[in-house]
């Protein structure tokens, strides 16, 4: 599928989506592809992959301008089925490593986010929104299973 080929991340790119309102979807592929940017893991495929991406997102828009709920209630639906926080292999490893030494904050950080996973949490949002750290991409038992 696109998104497999695209190298995007699952949590982030639905996450993107919801925040966008009927206006701005009206305003076309270009203007808001960029909002997606968080979600790929590779900038040349994301260009490489740009047309599919532009044929995707019209029909994506086509089928929210023809909801017929107001934004509010569409993007608090997909907000509610989306959550912006998942435990991360990446995340936990730091709070067990951290914990290990006799500092739990970073397992305090954690169970706040995962207790409410569908919340904002703006002060978390540059630390745990985000994609996999590239040091761990390919670190064994982090990125994948070993």
């Amino acid at each position: 599928s696109l998104m497999q080929r695209s190298k995007v991340d699952y949590t982030i790119l639905f996450r993107q989506l919801s925040s966008m309102t009927k206006h701005e979807l009206s305003m076309g592929f270009d203007n808001l592809f960029s909002r997606l940017d968080p979600a790929f893991y590779c900038a040349e495929t994301q260009r490489e992959l740009a047309s599919e991406w532009r044929s995707w997102f019209e029909l994506y828009s086509q089928r929210v301008l023809s909801d017929t709920r107001d934004d509010e209630t569409r993007r608090d639906e997909m907000r509610k089925t989306s959550p912006k926080y998942i435990p991360r292999e990446w995340m936990l490893v730091g709070a067990y490593e951290a914990a290990e030494r006799g500092d739990y904050g970073k397992i305090e950080e954690l169970a706040l986010i995962f207790e409410t996973p569908f919340d904002e949490h703006p002060e978390f949002e540059s630390k745990y929104y985000c994609r996999t750290p590239e040091e761990f991409r390919k670190k064994a038992g982090v990125s994948f299973f070993s």
